[in-house]
């Protein structure tokens, strides 16, 4: 077995396309209750947090929730291994971002919900832990958090009986892109699909870098419109075509719905339905 798996997950297989070889490998998170064996398999776990160490300037990571500091079932978290990998980048200098694209919220009604509005706080939990602890290493520096890692969510708009509606087009995908490898399955970023004696989950992982670039670049052009130029240059990408575009969208956002705010400004339960 490979290193990913562990003594988990199967055997690395290898494709030829174009006549060069692809190397892919499946990864679980499967417990007894599920498998029957004794052992709980977490090799979802073990090839995101190997993708994240090992990418060399970028992640783009689809998914409907991120929770990683929920208990301490998972050693290192996710989101200590996000953080270890930005420390990495702050302390050689070199250019490295995390790109996330999240739910605005979950699905169903966070107003009353209580299920949804605890999966927002564990969220917001851990997009603040990742937050601080960046600021905490990059302070008195011309560095924070944002250069590194940043949140996002989609939407769409339409004009229903002479007035501008829009709504959350809701993140059910499952999916990191690094700079040479794609981790696509069932495993939501979060605790329940990653620990292993819990959900079971399996995934793909590819390695190819002919792969990532084309796979980012046609997920990008669906997100940012036909009209982006985009190149093989991630970091130029994200800073000439994605950053602007999505600065642009929330203030036209927040012009157009009278009353609408970040959702990261709101810190309560009150205070988001105040807000909506």
């Amino acid at each position: 077995a490979s290193r990913r798996g562990s003594a988990s997950g199967s055997e690395v297989g290898t494709a030829v396309a174009n006549g060069e070889g692809i190397r892919c490998q499946i990864v679980r998170s499967i417990g007894r209750w599920a498998s029957g064996v004794k052992r709980t398999e977490t090799s979802v776990a073990n090839a995101i947090r190997d993708a994240i160490r090992e990418s060399e300037t970028f992640v783009y990571i689809e998914t409907q929730f991120l929770i990683s500091t929920q208990g301490k079932d998972l050693v290192p978290s996710l989101a200590d291994v996000i953080i270890q990998r930005v420390r990495r980048a702050f302390d050689q200098r070199t250019p490295f971002h995390i790109v996330v694209v999240l739910p605005m919220f979950p699905e169903g009604d966070p107003t009353s919900d209580k299920s949804k509005q605890r999966i927002m706080f564990w969220q917001k939990n851990t997009i603040d832990h990742i937050e601080r602890e960046i600021n905490a290493f990059t302070r008195g520096y011309a560095r924070s958090a944002s250069d590194y890692i940043s949140f996002y969510s989609l939407a769409n708009h339409a004009l229903m009986q002479d007035r501008i509606v829009s709504e959350q087009i809701y993140v059910h995908s499952k999916l990191l892109i690094s700079d040479s490898l794609v981790i696509i399955g069932s495993a939501n970023l979060n605790m329940r699909s990653l620990v292993g004696h819990r959900d079971s989950e399996i995934a793909a992982v590819i390695e190819d870098p002919n792969l990532c670039q084309q796979l980012r670049r046609r997920l990008w052009m669906e997100h940012l419109g036909s009209s982006a130029v985009l190149s093989s240059d991630v970091m130029e990408d994200f800073q000439k075509q994605w950053q602007p575009i999505a600065i642009s969208n929330t203030n036209l956002y927040k012009s157009m719905f009278e009353g609408s705010t970040p959702l990261s400004e709101a810190l309560t339960a009150q205070e988001f339905v105040n807000m909506c």
